[in-house]
């Protein structure tokens, strides 16, 4: 039996990741509430994790529930030992689609089962992790002052000069 040491570092302008031991057999939803705990995320939001490369490419989804039948796997029926089986393998964990919590998961090392340790288990912590409920609020105002920009942005002044101030519509009848 093995022990997975995995880094999940959370895609911050701050470096904040914490260090997870966890069984290679736990499923990957197991995982999900250890990443839960670890960052004080609450379980409110859908999440999934996806297969990557060595160049952190989403490449197959992996939801905690299957929205529709082409999804072939799920959190729960699937086992880290599936998914990850030598250092540097990759995965990546989104929490809350609409406020995209990244999280960047790395097998940085394969150890024994130790059998009186409870795992998963916390191991290492750097950075402190943001409060959900801010963080969101600021990537929500920082979308809408985006959006905005781009509004204003479509009625810029310049874009009218070919019309001439519709001076020519005297000529026509109406």
């Amino acid at each position: 039996m093995q022990v997975f040491k995995l880094r999940v570092l959370l895609d911050d302008k701050d470096v904040i990741y914490r260090d997870i031991l966890i069984d290679s057999k736990d499923n990957l939803e197991s995982l999900h509430y250890a990443i839960l705990d670890a960052f004080d995320l609450s379980n409110s939001e859908p999440a999934s994790f996806y297969l990557s490369n060595d160049s952190w490419e989403k490449l197959e989804e992996i939801p905690i529930v299957a929205f529709d039948e082409t999804q072939q796997r799920q959190m729960n029926s699937t086992h880290l030992n599936e998914v990850l089986s030598e250092q540097g393998d990759k995965l990546i964990y989104i929490y809350d689609f609409l406020n995209e919590w990244y999280f960047f998961v790395e097998l940085v090392d394969i150890l024994p089962y130790n059998q009186t340790t409870a795992y998963p288990l916390l191991v290492d912590s750097f950075g402190e992790s943001p409060d959900e409920e801010q963080r969101n609020k600021a990537v929500l105002s920082q979308d809408t002052t985006q959006q905005d920009t781009k509004k204003d942005s479509l009625f810029d002044d310049d874009i009218f000069d070919d019309f001439d101030d519709f001076e020519n519509f005297e000529n026509y009848d109406f």
